[in-house]
């Protein structure tokens, strides 16, 4: 799965700095300042991914409401897909101006997004709640695919959602 592909990048990434600024620290005679930078840098990209994971979901879900609902034709939909849009990506681009994503409403980059960042949170959960232990996480999601295995039918994210819910 592509999110827990991306969910895994991220958090290895900022383990990966944390071990050297703690390996650094450990060197009396180390300037620690560059790596110590680039934590900073790890734990803000990550930041910025887990604010863009929200913001992706829920602008999808209002489309999604949008695209669906039966009341409105076609050109109705297409008219207020925009304010649907600038409702949910301007808290975005308020916080993050350096955002290349999200220009402007684009479903097939909403799309990839989606399918990208979807549940970081939740993959952020779990990995807490194994203390960061990645045989354990991978464990706890060789679980939801045995699942998945014996029930095809089954939501891979809903599985996820109600073992983020213990």
């Amino acid at each position: 799965n592509e999110s827990l592909a991306n969910f895994v990048a991220i958090a290895a990434n900022e383990q990966f700095f944390v071990q050297r600024v703690a390996a650094c620290k450990r060197d009396p005679s180390g300037d620690c300042s560059v790596v110590e930078s680039m934590l900073r840098a790890a734990r803000n990209d990550a930041a910025v991914q887990y604010d863009l994971s929200n913001g992706v979901q829920a602008l999808y879900a209002a489309l999604d409401a949008l695209y669906k609902d039966p009341s409105l034709s076609s050109d109705e939909k297409v008219a207020r897909r925009e304010a649907v849009f600038s409702q949910y990506v301007t808290p975005l681009r308020s916080k993050y101006p350096q955002l290349q994503a999200l220009r402007q409403v684009n479903n097939a980059e909403i799309m990839q997004l989606k399918i990208y960042l979807t549940d970081l949170g939740l993959f952020r959960e779990i990995f807490e709640r194994v203390g960061g232990n990645w045989g354990a996480f991978f464990a706890q999601m060789g679980e939801i695919r045995a699942q998945r295995d014996v029930d095809g039918s089954l939501d891979a994210f809903e599985l996820l959602r109600a073992k983020a819910r213990g």
